[in-house]
């Protein structure tokens, strides 16, 4: 192709020939952009322009003299760039229409750069050709020269044969997680398998680049072919604390956190026993390996609010004394009281009695997403919001989990559970870092027998809260007099019976 090319040239004939090519070519290449997709067409530009770039030059040709030497040379121009164009071509035909569209699988991009490759020097050896040269010539010109040039690239064609043994055995694929040493410290994320090395990207963000030699001796651990991944989050705690204790509050960190599977169950196990404390692994199981990171940083989170709320402390080396910092118990009673005040159906209660509620209650910190009461589980606590939010879900008999009511400061939740021993009719979680104030029912059974008259309030309270309920899950379509009256009676006697009896 390239002599024939050449002698067009000299024919004059180099303007009607540029044509036919560029014709020939963009035809192609309009073939090629209608069948293939998305982002393989972007591949087609370059092919493009060195068929533009190929007509040009023949075209210029016509204006140089004929016979010199030096247009001899010149002429190898637009050769060479339109046989790299039609090869480019016939390469994109083959990856990016024939395996692609029609075999439905991409080619390695090693695979594709080798033959992008060949392709390459096939076009500079009929160009040379077409100026006379014989390849064969050139490669057997100098055994010295060969020689140098192959221990020159040994490590080049080291990496190039390992990455295609790597591709012949696939022991991974661009997108999976791998890990190439035994400590665990090298794991990344192959985001491309290139002639040289393959490159990886790490939790961190950091991208880290792999010669395919060194890769190919490695012990690849791929973490994408498990359907679950072990993960596990350590914490120490000290020697006073009974171990079963221990497991029991830490196996509530992992509940409910996106992502960790329910099977196999999360576990807390003992692991060993160091020189401030016990330490435990909370152990659980996840799907996307490249989301481990994550979830073990909200466990982690997790364990320190679990923590806060059962009244336990990590275990810390002994420092030397210093002075306590002191709490002041007072203005923290005062903020419960003036806290519990603002409950509507406690209004007019006299002081003493929310100073009973206040000195029986405390206070309890919630992460994202943990749930603070579960539907259907029973329980004796009254929850009040002091800051954050909460997500009230409710699940109807055979219908689906739903968010039905958002609460904020001031939020008032788990009144008809505790006042009545019913189960609890809605789930309630953390939106958002929350501080709830937990009233307790000793303090209420008191405060019910000083005033009477409080049960009344109460189950007025109560009959709107289920009324709204009931419109909720169209038991009833609207919030009737006859149907807050019939709830009414219905907590009333409830808790006389619950608290009085």
């Amino acid at each position: 192709m390239g002599e024939r090319l050449l002698k067009y040239l000299y024919r004059g004939e180099s303007s009607v020939t540029a044509l036919v090519l560029l014709a020939l070519g963009l035809g192609v290449a309009l073939v090629l952009r209608a069948v293939i997709t998305g982002p393989h067409r972007q591949r087609l530009r370059l092919p493009v322009l060195l068929l533009a770039a190929g007509s040009g030059f023949m075209i210029v040709f016509d204006w140089l003299p004929r016979g010199a030497n030096l247009q001899r040379w010149i002429s190898v121009v637009p050769i060479a760039l339109l046989l790299l164009a039609f090869g480019r071509l016939l390469s994109i035909a083959v990856f990016d229409w024939l395996l692609a569209r029609r075999l439905q699988t991409d080619a390695p991009r090693i695979v594709r750069d080798i033959v992008d490759g060949l392709f390459t020097a096939v076009s500079l050896l009929m160009t040379l050709g077409a100026l006379g040269v014989a390849p064969g010539s050139l490669l057997t010109t100098s055994a010295v020269i060969t020689a140098v040039l192959v221990l020159s690239l040994q490590d080049t064609l080291g990496n190039m044969l390992a990455g295609l043994a790597l591709q012949m055995q696939r022991p991974f694929d661009v997108g999976d997680w791998i890990q190439i040493d035994r400590d665990g410290l090298q794991i990344g994320r192959v985001i491309e398998i290139n002639w040289r090395a393959t490159r990886l990207l790490t939790n961190d963000g950091q991208e880290l680049t792999v010669p395919n030699n060194l890769l190919a001796r490695s012990v690849i651990l791929n973490h994408s072919v498990q359907t679950s991944t072990n993960c596990a989050v350590k914490v120490l705690l000290p020697y006073e604390l009974p171990t079963q204790r221990a497991q029991s509050a830490l196996l509530v960190a992992a509940d409910g956190v996106d992502g960790v599977l329910s099977e196999p169950k999360p576990r807390v196990v003992t692991v060993g026993f160091g020189d401030h404390g016990v330490q435990y692994e909370v152990r659980f199981n996840i799907a996307d390996f490249g989301k481990r990171s994550a979830t073990e940083a909200v466990v982690r989170d997790r364990v320190w609010y679990v923590l806060q709320r059962k009244g336990l402390a990590f275990a810390t080396p002994p420092r030397a004394e210093s002075a306590p910092v002191e709490h002041d118990e007072t203005a923290d009673h005062l903020a419960r009281v003036k806290a519990i005040a603002k409950i509507d159906f406690l209004h007019g209660l006299p002081e003493a009695a929310i100073d009973t509620l206040a000195a029986d209650s405390h206070i309890e910190l919630y992460a994202p997403g943990e749930y603070v009461v579960r539907q259907g589980e029973t329980g004796e606590e009254l929850y009040l919001c002091l800051s954050g939010k909460l997500q009230v879900l409710h699940q109807p008999d055979n219908g689906e989990l739903r968010e039905v009511a958002q609460l904020g400061s001031g939020g008032l939740f788990g009144e008809i559970a505790q006042l009545t021993g019913e189960a609890r009719n809605a789930s309630v979680r953390a939106a958002s870092p929350c501080e709830l104030l937990v009233l307790r029912k000793p303090a209420f059974v008191q405060v019910l027998k000083e005033t009477p008259a409080l049960a009344e309030l109460i189950s007025e309270r109560l009959a709107q809260r289920r009324a709204e309920l009931d419109a909720l899950e169209r038991v009833t379509p609207d919030i009737t007099q006859a149907n807050l009256a019939h709830h009414k009676s219905h907590f009333l006697q409830r808790i006389r019976e619950f608290f009085l009896s």
